[in-house]
């Protein structure tokens, strides 16, 4: 075993010893690449600046503040610090159109620049809000670093101020703007609404309770104008009887004043006429008178009994004397019949009212359907408002903040200083890595050789290759 290795590491050796050169050639040629490379790459510098985040100067909550996490935070703020106002400024500052156009000088220096945490902020968990940022630019001279480093964080910083000076008054003239459109949207279903209670008016769901009231009180009214009636009529009934016991009463005493004076007269003529045909005979004229009168006293009887009948019955009879009592039941009748008149009147009325509240009660449940659109759509609109009043009312403060500069701001904690050394290239990992890939290079050269060359170098491969031992070797010097 001890045998195998050694003869495993001379035929390493022979291998090394027989494809030197294309070890070696590969390899100081690798080494001469890198030291080109070290010498003739373009030496870059990187330049760092420190931004930071100062707190509010007003205190209690006045001054807004951010809130987000480190990776959205880097995020905004690299987008804002390469935005196209800041980077052109810059290229125009610091002269750097004169050798390329704007388009490229601004891809150029975005490709540049990185935005990063300080080392203290990414490895620390317990912090959400970072407060500084590392601006870094890469340029081909110190102090070309150095310039655009501080151009960059400087134009950023007072564009930052002015941005938000602007955002602010926008964001409070646009809510202004806003403020003004809801208050003519909440005018108009103000004005919608408050027409169609208008219309509705009487038949309101609220008015529903007073509407009930109203019913409830007709109808008392109807029940004690239906017992007037009845009270009326009853009485005009009782008046009724009287003046009919009055009128018999009449006609009873006119018949027996007629009936009185007639018999009385036609009991003188029929004793006269008695005495006269005692006298005289039945063609003598007196007698023949009298009996003509008689006759006619008694035609006149029965016609005086006629009238008699007819005063009693409604006749006039001056000398009656129910006639002032009959006059004045007459009278009370009359009234009677007139407020029985009025009362029918005023149950007509008040059955069509009553009706009508009733209708209004009937058509409360429609007339809410109707205007709970309008309700919610005013509702909604008043809480737009109440809402954009807030709003702006805070955009307003925000924008005196921001004129006042109380609010965050991002201001230049460190200027970025002059590098010492270049960033790239490492001389050292460029000629390491030089030498390693000749190094690769010659090795990979070497083996393929050897594995490419059939001629036989040793006794070894002698008597592998024809399986017969071999008697004697002539040493290689």
């Amino acid at each position: 075993m001890m045998q195998q290795e050694s003869e495993t590491t001379l035929d390493y050796g022979a291998v090394l010893r027989r494809r030197r050169w294309s070890l070696i050639i590969p390899t100081l040629l690798g080494l001469l690449v890198g030291v080109a490379l070290a010498v003739l790459l373009p030496r870059e510098y990187v330049a760092a600046a420190t931004l930071a985040v100062t707190s509010p100067s007003m205190s209690g909550g006045l001054a807004p503040t951010t809130q987000a996490d480190q990776v959205e935070r880097i995020r905004a703020v690299s987008h804002e610090l390469l935005s196209s106002p800041v980077v052109e400024q810059v290229a125009r500052d610091e002269r750097l159109l004169d050798a390329a156009p704007l388009d490229a000088v601004v891809t150029d220096i975005r490709r540049r620049t990185q935005v990063t945490l300080p080392q203290r902020s990414l490895s620390s968990t317990n912090r959400v809000e970072p407060d500084t940022f590392i601006v870094s630019y890469t340029g081909q001279s110190p102090e070309l670093a150095q310039r655009v480093a501080n151009r960059l964080t400087q134009v950023f910083v007072e564009k930052h101020s002015r941005m938000r000076e602007t955002r602010a008054e926008d964001t409070a003239a646009f809510l202004e703007r806003q403020l003004e459109n809801s208050q003519e949207k909440l005018s108009a279903a103000e004005t919608n609404l408050r027409e169609a209670k208008a219309s509705f008016q009487g038949r309101l769901p609220e008015q529903a309770i007073a509407n009930l009231q109203s019913i409830t009180e007709l109808r008392q009214r109807l029940d004690t104008d239906a017992q007037a009636v009845a009270t009326e009529r009853d009485r005009i009934a009782v008046i009724d009887q009287q003046m009919e016991g009055l009128k018999q009463d009449a006609q009873a005493a006119a018949s027996a004043a007629v009936e009185a004076r007639s018999t009385e007269r036609l009991s003188t003529l029929e004793q006269q006429l008695a005495e006269a045909r005692q006298q005289y005979t039945a063609r003598h004229p007196e007698v023949q008178r009298l009996e003509a009168e008689l006759a006619r006293a008694q035609s006149e009887d029965a016609e005086a009994r006629k009238l008699a009948a007819a005063a009693g019955s409604g006749g006039s009879a001056t000398t009656d004397p129910t006639l002032p009592t009959l006059r004045t039941l007459m009278a009370e009748r009359e009234r009677a019949r007139l407020r029985m008149k009025e009362l029918q009147s005023a149950n007509g009325r008040t059955q069509a009212e009553l009706a009508r509240y009733q209708a209004m009660l009937n058509e409360a449940p429609i007339v809410e359907q109707r205007l709970m659109s309008l309700s919610q759509a005013y509702e909604f609109e008043k809480q737009q408002h109440q809402k954009l009043a807030e709003q702006f009312q805070t955009a307003l403060l925000n924008e005196d903040l921001e004129r006042r500069q109380a609010s965050e701001r991002f201001v230049v904690l460190y200027s970025a200083q002059r590098p010492r050394r270049p960033s790239s290239p490492n001389v050292l990992l460029v000629l390491g890595g030089a030498l390693i890939g000749g190094v690769v290079l010659g090795a990979a050269l070497a083996l393929a050789r050897e594995f490419l060359d059939r001629s036989v170098h040793d006794r070894r491969t002698l008597e592998a290759e024809y399986g017969r031992p071999v008697l004697a070797e002539i040493p290689h010097f």
